[in-house]
């Protein structure tokens, strides 16, 4: 019964690394080449301009110029988290492949299959990879906070600019 708490934290963990390295990867595929701009303006530009509902909110030429460099810097930061992770995993003696076949065993009752020394090695991965997810989440929230958004604001912002074609697209013209 006291394993529970710590199992769920490990499935959260497992879960975050494959979401972030589904996220690099579906975000590598669209990436757009992008040139630095020494100017930037806090000009509506009306075509960056769109109301969401009844809410009336928009997005400046400013906050989409904002919201892509703070996606591109999590971007980088969730492909580091990737490579500690895996590197992490091979310095344990584990191929990737080899940790998810643990994983699946250890979360679903199946754990008597590997050898003590299996599940020892597993545990220490986990803990380690929740250690460097709390260092992702909070370098990531020190990010947006320096960058004046709450986390809410900064997730709002950039589901409307992925929801709005014609944000995403101003965006692009904007980089």
């Amino acid at each position: 019964m006291k394993n529970i708490p710590s199992l769920l934290l490990l499935a959260l963990s497992i879960a975050l690394f494959y979401a972030c390295q589904s996220d690099a990867e579906s975000t590598e595929s669209h990436d757009v080449t992008q040139e630095s701009h020494t100017e930037q303006t806090n000009e509506v530009n009306p075509s960056s301009t769109l109301q969401n509902g009844e809410n009336n909110l928009t997005l400046t030429d400013q906050q989409l110029l904002e919201i892509g460099a703070l996606n591109q810097e999590i971007k980088i930061l969730r492909q580091d988290y990737n490579n500690s992770v895996s590197a992490l995993i091979e310095n344990h003696g584990l191929t990737l492949p080899e940790f998810q076949q643990q994983s699946r065993l250890m979360t679903t009752g199946s754990k008597s299959e590997l050898t003590p020394q299996q599940q020892k090695v597993w545990r220490d991965i986990n803990v380690q990879m929740m250690d460097i997810q709390m260092d992702l989440q909070s370098t990531i929230e020190t990010k947006v906070a320096e960058s004046g958004y709450t986390m809410e604001e900064f997730r709002s912002h950039t589901a409307r600019i992925n929801q709005h074609p014609e944000y995403k697209q101003r965006q692009n013209e904007l980089q």
